[in-house]
């Protein structure tokens, strides 16, 4: 095998061959076909996606002596020279150490001369966003009227970096992330050419940690390759990436949908305890919930992800919320654990914030069907964990409703007419909603103004001692988050959902007004100005 690194071994020689980027290699083609050659390109785009290399395929072709098809035909000698190196009529610049006003001087004074073997002579300006603003200056003129012989291709992944007046004056070029496909497909090709054994699934998970960079996957490949002696299987790949720990992400990411607070710390425990980065272990987390939020909203076109996986999450999916995961992912995602620190508090308060803020109790899940965690390599105490994947239930079931919750609540059909709803309940209910805010309130301390709730030919009905928060709450409630963060208060502690009926309590006689929100027509007359000044209560016959 050549010494060279695959990146720079297998770099494509011809627009042939490059991956992903059909949009630029058709109109290249096309222009080199009609000799509509522009003096000035600017390639832009994320790294390794194939920018210099294009560059420079772009340059051999225009010096080519026979293309064909706007296509080097990669024999003549010129072409030879390309790929050996050795060409004069080559300049790469890199931008990043030649960035100052001499450079650009010194770059004015050599267009002049003649190319020695082509008609073209290719100046390659890489990284062109770290030129100064006095180096930009300096350069304008002769990027736009630079001598006929010379043409230009700046290279970026920063283009909003670069100076309006420089981009005006190229033709633009934006480069894409490849597909996984596209890079599994290169990937394969190097395999089969440098005698490693692999499998589709393992340059699958390469093609994926590259993130849309085929230079990343390729290096990945190489180092593997050399790590494991030339056998790159799903095993080796996932020990490589730091991803053997993914199904202790899976498991958290489990229990976090379940509320099962204890479960989801001890899976943080274990993963530190086992050498895991958390940094990759928040990473793979992150990225579970972003699928499980996909799938939820039905958009599963958008993931790059295999059928096992999908069919995978979309079970867990269908037996959770969207709010859940939104909470959940909302809570994770906007933390930034710090690797060389070796500390997971940072996620294990997340964690626990999420549960302060669905109101579920640290020790949620204590019933004697769950089974305790037992390693004898982990020194902790043991604590309570059920089945991740069976935990995540559907709480419009009586059965599996949850074992903790307070037992006057567990049948909602046991709540009779004009019943009361119990004083635990309703508390829970407003810790639940206490950091739910609507456009101006919170409910969970509009809510303390009700004093005894109870159930009324289906609704539940919240008495308030004061008029300004019933009609407060009764604001709230019309936005669509509010109304529906209490729909899930009242399915967790009341088993199931009621119509809500605000009503005033009067202290004097101990009357009431009340405000039934679910009418049309009452909402319709608030809108316009309206107010509720007498409301009475008829039979069919009057």
């Amino acid at each position: 095998m050549s010494s060279q690194v695959f990146y720079r071994k297998w770099r494509p020689k011809s627009f042939n061959n490059l991956a992903g980027q059909d949009h630029v290699v058709t109109v290249l083609r096309n222009a080199i076909k009609q000799h509509r050659i522009s003096h000035a390109y600017l390639f832009c785009g994320p790294r390794g996606t194939g920018k210099t290399t294009s560059a420079r395929v772009l340059a051999k072709t225009l010096n080519c002596l026979n293309p064909v098809n706007g296509e080097a035909d990669n024999q003549c000698d010129i072409c030879l020279s390309y790929d050996s190196g050795k060409t004069l009529d080559l300049i790469e610049m890199d931008a990043a150490s030649n960035r100052g006003i001499d450079e650009i001087r010194s770059l004015r004074e050599k267009v002049h001369f003649l190319p020695s073997q082509g008609a073209y002579k290719v100046y390659i300006v890489d990284e062109a966003h770290m030129l100064t603003e006095a180096a930009e200056n300096a350069f304008l003129k002769t990027l736009e009227e630079p001598p006929k012989h010379v043409i230009f291709i700046l290279c970026t992944t920063e283009v909003h970096k670069i100076s309006p007046t420089i981009i005006s004056r190229c033709q633009r070029f934006d480069f894409l992330r490849l597909t996984t496909k596209d890079i599994v497909s290169k990937l394969e090709f190097i395999c089969e050419k440098e005698d490693i054994q692999t499998g589709h699934k393992a340059l699958e998970f390469i093609a994926r940690a590259a993130h849309g960079s085929l230079r990343d996957a390729e290096n990945l490949l190489e180092q593997i390759s050399l790590q494991f002696n030339q056998n790159v299987s799903v095993e080796n790949v996932q020990e490589n990436l730091g991803l053997v720990h993914t199904k202790i992400a899976k498991d958290l990411v489990s229990y976090l949908l379940t509320e099962n607070t204890p479960a989801a710390l001890t899976m943080v425990g274990m993963a530190l305890h086992e050498g895991a980065d958390i940094q990759s272990l928040h990473h793979q987390t992150v990225e579970l919930l972003r699928t499980l939020l996909m799938i939820k909203s039905g958009a599963t076109d958008t993931l790059d992800i295999d059928n096992d996986n999908l069919n995978s999450l979309s079970t867990i999916a269908g037996k959770t919320s969207l709010s859940l995961i939104a909470r959940c992912l909302k809570h994770i995602g906007g933390i930034k654990p710090q690797s060389d620190q070796g500390s997971s508090l940072s996620l294990e308060l997340a964690i626990v914030e999420i549960s302060m803020e669905l109101g579920a109790p640290l020790a949620h899940y204590t019933s004697e069907k769950e089974s305790p965690i037992v390693r004898k390599d982990f020194p902790a105490t043991p604590i309570q964990k059920p089945n991740p994947i069976s935990q995540i239930q559907d709480k419009k079931s009586p059965d599996e409703t949850d074992q903790t919750e307070p037992t006057e609540l567990q049948d909602a059909g046991s709540h009779t007419l004009g019943s009361t709803i119990s004083t635990e309940a309703w508390n829970n209910i407003i810790q639940y909603l206490r950091k739910q805010r609507g456009k101006r309130f919170y409910l969970g301390p509009l809510l303390k103004d009700c004093h005894q709730p109870f159930l009324d030919e289906g609704s539940m009905v919240l008495p308030f001692s004061h008029r300004s928060n019933m009609e407060r709450t009764e604001a709230e409630l019309e936005e669509y988050t509010c109304k529906t963060a209490v729909n899930e208060a009242m399915e967790k502690y009341l088993g199931r959902v009621y119509e809500i009926k605000l009503t005033l309590r009067d202290s004097s006689n101990g009357s009431s007004s009340s405000s039934l929100l679910g009418n049309p027509m009452i909402r319709a007359a608030k809108t316009l100005g309206g107010k509720i000044i007498k409301e009475e209560n008829k039979t069919a016959n009057e």
